[in-house]
């Protein structure tokens, strides 16, 4: 008899169990997920063929925002593994990180995508902590846009614990001498 923690713990439980394996695997949207990460792939491959920054369509710009909601839902999702047709396999996850990885990507999706990037630290830091290395490179952007979104994000994390910063710290020391950041 745990009183009014055992209630809640029990509360919390079940609702940890719906977001991890209802929402995005037992109703509606999961209809819509497939669709996502078909035009996310579609994206990504045609992206990688573009030599200039293209901005991207309104479809794929809703699309992308979409794979970051429902990443934001469930650590499942993120971690679950998909294939392209030429039998290519990554997790869901890595679809966000490889559209940052792509230089001539609409920067303004690159700093939504960040944002939630930086969400999804705050919620699910296990499954990402794989993916720092890759987060840092933004700092590496060709855009300041993109730099500078990247630089909040992870400022932001580290300041509320979030994220910690060891060999990092010099890829942030080396925005000080950032022109278009000031």
């Amino acid at each position: 008899s745990g009183g009014i923690d055992e209630i809640l713990e029990k509360d919390k439980e079940f609702f940890w169990n719906i977001t991890e394996h209802n929402i995005l695997q037992k109703n509606l949207l999961s209809k819509v997920v497939p669709i996502v990460i078909e035009i996310t792939v579609f994206t990504i491959n045609k992206y990688k063929k573009i030599s200039i920054e293209t901005p991207t369509t309104y479809l794929e710009r809703v699309t992308i925002l979409t794979l970051c909601k429902f990443c934001l839902v469930s650590s499942a999702f993120c971690t679950q593994e998909i294939s392209d047709h030429s039998q290519n396999k990554w997790k869901v996850i890595d679809l966000l990180f490889d559209l940052l990885e792509l230089p001539n990507f609409d920067s303004l999706v690159k700093g939504n995508i960040l944002i939630a990037v930086g969400d999804l630290y705050k919620r699910f830091t296990n499954t990402l902590e794989s993916k720092n290395e890759k987060f840092f490179n933004c700092l590496h952007d060709w855009k300041a846009y993109v730099r500078r979104h990247c630089f909040r994000v992870i400022s932001h994390l580290a300041l509320n614990d979030m994220i910690k910063i060891w060999g990092e710290i010099s890829d942030i020391c080396l925005l000080l001498n950032d022109e278009d950041l000031k």
